[in-house]
């Protein structure tokens, strides 16, 4: 997890996964496949299909390189930003990835809170415990980053899968209300 392994700019320093502490996680990155490699996004993931990923998640739209790579400055700029990606290097493909934002409160003493957003395991590999990891991941960093709490939303059919991961839909609290600016 060498952040210029390939003199490609990363989102976050690959530092903050290899402090993080497994001993108590369902799974780790150690029990992934040798061609498997767990690393923050980098700009180059572009040309690794990370945008046909999200694409079997949801809406992607027309973004050129150009678009990806300002927008890619743009979370970097910003320090909140944490997506993770799983890259099979026999195909050089990103095939599983996940965000972690976080956002600064003034509640529960100025703390911090984790969101996570974004999540997909391409079609080939699903089922193989990378969704799992991606997820272990992203709860191991929140702790890390201090975050008092983690949230995610997610559809009806995922409510159990997550909360097999320790997420609980807070009875009074489970609605996720939208107002959507694009068609």
């Amino acid at each position: 997890m060498d952040d210029n392994s390939s003199g490609s700019d990363v989102l976050y320093s690959s530092q903050l996964l290899q402090t993080l502490d497994y001993s108590n996680a369902v799974t780790s990155p150690s029990k992934l496949a040798k061609h498997l490699v767990l690393r923050p996004l980098r700009c180059d993931d572009y040309s690794r299909g990370f945008l046909d990923l999200l694409s079997q998640l949801t809406q992607v739209g027309d973004i050129d390189e150009k678009l990806f790579n300002e927008r890619f400055k743009q979370m970097k700029n910003n320090g909140n930003y944490y997506v993770t990606v799983v890259e099979d290097v026999t195909t050089s493909r990103v095939i599983c990835s996940a965000t972690l934002f976080t956002e600064y409160k003034f509640i529960h003493n100025a703390a911090m809170r984790g969101r996570i957003e974004d999540v997909v395991v391409d079609g080939e590999y699903r089922g193989h415990g990378l969704g799992l990891l991606i997820i272990e991941t992203l709860k191991l960093m929140a702790r890390s980053l201090d975050c008092y709490k983690l949230t995610l939303d997610c559809r009806d059919e995922m409510i159990e899968w997550y909360s097999r991961l320790g997420f609980i839909a807070v009875p009074t609290r489970s609605n996720m209300l939208t107002i959507r600016f694009d068609d």
